[in-house]
């Protein structure tokens, strides 16, 4: 059918309403997180007392009650961020070449 499956999704065109949706979706979930989840926001422990997150980005990922939506911004949030590290580490030299 495809060559690849990257090309099934480019041959996927989304229109600028459903763009502007999408933004508009990880705006209000950026805002919730920040100004709810980070601040007021807590995790359950395995055994069940709530602990506050008090402001600890570490912890964001497992406050309570997160959309779908949230969790996919701080997955993205954290690939991104494992990403930049691995790449500085290299441009610095502190890790091995691999070529």
């Amino acid at each position: 059918m495809y060559a690849s499956p990257s090309l099934r999704h480019q041959a996927q065109v989304e229109t600028a309403d459903a763009l502007a949706e999408h933004a508009r979706q990880l705006i209000v979930a950026a805002k919730n997180l920040y100004e709810h989840h980070l601040w007021h926001g807590y995790q359950v422990s395995r055994t069940g007392r709530k602990q506050y997150i008090n402001g600890d980005i570490t912890k964001l990922r497992f406050a309570y009650g997160l959309t779908a939506v949230e969790k996919q911004l701080l997955h993205n949030r954290g690939f991104l961020h494992a990403h930049w590290r691995t790449r500085t580490a290299a441009a610095n030299g502190a890790l091995p070449d691999r070529s």
